[in-house]
């Protein structure tokens, strides 16, 4: 194929990509030749992944054949292939700037559900306008269902960004990594909410830190006790938390870096 096309010897080419079912090859060449009618007929019945969609409109986009271009994302956009989330999102941000708003919010639909983030969350709703309070339950809903790895960071993003206050906490609820800051981010925000968990869940971490005498993260774990202070003050139950400080003085007393840290703690 290289070979053909370093010689400009197009009609082998297309040729041998129509033979060997090298439909993107085919589609695409025949764009870059101009053919432009004759890859669209193509494209309507040989186009059957993402990839070669969005391939294709790219060609026709960056050729000047615009409607032509929207027209492939449009169709292909369904279609399956690894480059979804890409595609989408070049198909939003192109359908916008060609004022198909109708376009560019269904492909920010679709690139939310295959890569949640708020970015994309918010960008929907920007696109929604008047639409939003229909389509957000179903934004929620997707996010809730997805169970990949880089949803959690857009979970506990939109949740707190939407006060769904008990669904961030239960996204970061296995969490005990000291420097979480998802974790921290939670817990901030669930001070007012759930006081209770807060408690027990920075407790937990500080308490860890300091029985292992890490004193590299005292820092740390003054930091989490900071966080403890404050939802025993929201509970009002200030005393309880004087009785547990001085628990910890007691255990801890001979660590002289975290004493002087702990004199942090009467501010919060």
């Amino acid at each position: 194929m290289d070979f053909l096309e370093r010689q400009n010897r197009y009609p082998e080419y297309l040729n041998l990509a129509f033979a060997e079912g090298m439909t993107q090859q085919y589609l695409t060449k025949l764009a870059a030749l101009g053919r432009i009618d004759e890859a669209m007929s193509a494209a309507k019945t040989q186009m059957d992944n993402a990839e070669t969609a969005f391939a294709l409109a790219m060609v026709l986009r960056d050729d000047g054949y615009l409607s032509e271009a929207l027209g492939i994302a449009r169709s292909g956009l369904h279609l399956p292939g690894n480059c979804t989330y890409e595609f989408a999102t070049w198909t939003s941000d192109f359908a916008q700037g060609m004022g198909d708003t109708s376009t560019a919010l269904n492909a920010s639909i679709v690139a939310f559900e295959a890569k949640p983030s708020f970015r994309d969350y918010q960008k929907v709703e920007h696109l929604a306008a008047e639409a939003w309070l229909q389509i957000k339950p179903d934004l929620l809903e997707i996010l809730r269902e997805s169970d990949n790895w880089y949803a959690k960071s857009a979970k506990v993003d939109i949740f707190l960004h939407e006060g769904l206050i008990d669904e961030a906490i239960a996204t970061v609820r296995s969490d005990s990594y000291y420097a979480s800051e998802s974790l921290e981010r939670v817990m901030d925000a669930a001070i007012p909410h759930s006081p209770d968990w807060v408690i027990v869940k920075a407790r937990q971490i500080a308490e860890e830190i300091m029985n292992q005498g890490k004193a590299d993260r005292y820092d740390n774990a003054v930091r989490w006790l900071k966080k403890v202070k404050a939802a025993y003050v929201q509970l009002g139950k200030q005393s309880q938390w004087s009785v547990y400080r001085a628990e910890l003085e007691n255990i801890h007393g001979r660590k002289r870096k975290l004493m002087e840290l702990f004199k942090g703690l009467n501010k919060v």
